[in-house]
C-alpha cells in the first residue's frame, strides 16, 4: 500500500506526530540513521502496525555557543560550506578524516511534528550548533492491519 502524492503532502505538512494510515498519535520511532545532509527514521504506529520511514533534509543552522575562537556570528561562508556537506566543524573544520581523534559529539535527534534537531559539538574548538532539519518525504514499508489482503476484489 503507497499513499497518494496528496496524502504524503498532507502528512509532511502536519508533521510525524501521527500515524499516516490510521491518524493515531501513539508512534514509536527507531534509532535514525543519519546521512551528510539528510536522516531517516523508522517508525511504526502502536495502533495499527504501520510501519513507514520519516526523511528529514538539513535545512539549517543555528550556533549555540562560541567555543574557544569566541566566534559570535556564522558568516554565509561557513554556513554554505556546512550545509553543502556537514561533515566538519562549522567553525574550524575539524573533521577527524583520519581517525585519529574524537568525532563531532552528536546529542540525540529530536523530532516534533515537521521539524527535527539535533545539537552539535566540536572537540576541537569547543564550539556548538543545532542541526535544524525538515521533514521531506515518507515512505510506507508495511500499512499493518489496514493493508488490502492479498485477493480482495478491493
Amino acid at each position: 500500500m503507497q499513499l497518494t502524492d496528496t496524502q504524503k503532502l498532507d502528512f509532511i505538512k502536519e508533521g510525524n506526530d501521527i500515524c499516516p494510515i490510521c491518524l493515531d498519535s501513539s508512534i514509536e520511532r527507531a534509532e535514525p540513521d543519519f546521512g551528510d545532509l539528510n536522516v531517516s527514521q523508522e517508525c511504526q504506529c502502536s495502533h495499527c502496525f504501520a510501519e513507514w520511514q520519516s526523511d528529514y533534509a538539513l535545512a539549517a543552522i543555528k550556533l549555540l555557543g562560541p567555543g574557544k575562537l569566541n566566534i559570535k556570528a556564522l558568516s554565509p561562508l561557513q554556513e554554505d560550506r556546512y550545509m553543502n556537506h556537514a561533515q566538519a566543524c562549522v567553525i574550524c573544520q575539524y573533521d577527524n578524516f583520519d581517525g585519529t581523534g574524537l568525532g563531532l559529539n552528536c546529542d540525540e535527534f529530536i523530532t516534533s511534528g515537521t521539524k527535527g534537531h539535533m545539537d552539535v559539538s566540536c572537540p576541537c574548538c569547543n564550539a556548538s550548533w543545532r542541526d535544524q532539519f525538515i521533514l521531506e518525504d515518507i515512505t510506507i514499508i508495511d500499512a499493518g492491519k489496514y493493508a488490502p489482503v492479498v485477493g480482495d476484489s478491493e
